[in-house]
């Protein structure tokens, strides 16, 4: 039992200093937020991006309470149906959603949850979307056994503009790797380097990045 204890926390560690890089190079920077802004993590599976991130309120959801430990003392965690989100409207400033879309069974759930997303955020709100790009991905993307409905960031641009959201900041076909386990090198300047470098996201990008924006009106 040990063992296992110490192999988790090795790779929680890892995959924190991962995102920690990721966050500070790029995914920081795409966030427009005000002094009291408010910011969603649907999905925080192990907190890696909600605990990165700076913000002056920080919120997570998961549907596993299991994940609430992961989070960092000043992140609000609840267990919510991102589907159905326990939020007045208009009341964030930033959703972001990371590889989670994927999990739902069927497209209208997913719709369901793009609509939620707009519905929660302030006008001129933004939704952050990473997610596989099928198109890129294929030969691996059904390995992962719940792994339901494929996308690539054109059928998500539609299915944004479906759950009404007004604008797009970025749409980038090729961002972080299918898995960041493989392909994304480790040592952390190398991280640092890639993500300053989009020419060779070309080459082994395997997920899509999409910052959507809510109509200001």
């Amino acid at each position: 039992m040990s063992h296992i204890q110490f192999s988790e926390g090795e790779e929680l560690d890892k995959r924190r200093r991962l995102w920690k890089a990721i966050v500070e190079e790029s995914l920081q920077r795409m966030i427009s937020l005000g002094p009291e802004g408010r910011l969603l993590d649907v999905g925080s599976g192990w907190g890696e991006f909600i605990n990165a991130v700076e913000c002056p309120q920080r919120f997570a959801i998961d549907f596993d309470a299991s994940f609430g430990r992961f989070v960092a003392d000043r992140v609000a965690f609840s267990v919510q149906d991102m589907r159905f989100l326990a939020f007045p409207d208009a009341f964030f400033d930033v959703v972001f959603a990371s590889n989670v879309l994927e999990h739902l069974r069927t497209k209208d759930d997913v719709l369901h949850a793009l609509v939620e997303f707009h519905r929660v955020l302030k006008p001129g709100g933004q939704a952050i979307i990473l997610q596989p790009n099928f198109k890129y991905c294929s030969r691996n993307y059904y390995d992962f056994f719940d792994h339901y409905c494929a996308y690539t960031e054109r059928s998500m641009v539609e299915g944004l503009r479906l759950a009404k959201f007004a604008s797009f900041d970025r749409v980038v076909d090729r961002f972080l790797p299918f898995t960041t386990k493989s392909r994304l090198p480790q040592w952390l300047w190398l991280v640092r380097l890639y993500l300053r470098m989009p020419i060779v996201w070309r080459i082994f990008g395997g997920q899509f990045l999409i910052v959507a924006r809510r109509s200001p009106r």
